[in-house]
């Protein structure tokens, strides 16, 4: 398969698991900002992860980075949707809810980064 088709592949996956969870995070009562926070979160899990698994050399095929990395996560993780969902809070009136979704997001996303980067040097080690 080439890599155009695996980004492309990979891109509409990812933009379908976004849109069930955004949808999801909408059915969470007075909240319309959870569902973004929860694909930045796990976006950062599962890149800390990969990178965390190629800590010393370990090599991922090129497939699985187009798939995963360039397609998947290309069009799951939602910053630019964060931004302006915390803009719109702030300019809606809701300064402490677009602060707190700010720094909640940029702190806790790279607490999630950091154990992802972990459980996959874990995963790798555990591997060999």
């Amino acid at each position: 398969m080439s890599e155009w088709l695996l980004v492309m592949v990979g891109g509409a996956a990812g933009a379908a698991s976004r849109h069930v969870i955004d949808k999801l995070g909408k059915l969470w009562p007075g909240d319309p900002v959870i569902g973004t926070f929860f694909i930045n979160l796990t976006g950062s899990l599962i890149l800390g992860f990969i990178a965390g698994m190629r800590i010393d050399k370990f090599a991922l095929p090129s497939k699985f980075r187009h798939f995963m990395i360039v397609g998947f996560l290309g069009s799951y993780t939602t910053f630019s949707t964060f931004t302006v969902a915390s803009v719109q809070l702030l300019r809606d009136g809701q300064a402490t809810k677009g602060i707190l979704n700010m720094v909640m997001s940029v702190v806790v996303g790279v607490l999630f980064a950091y154990m992802g980067v972990y459980l996959g040097g874990a995963f790798r080690s555990w591997r060999q």
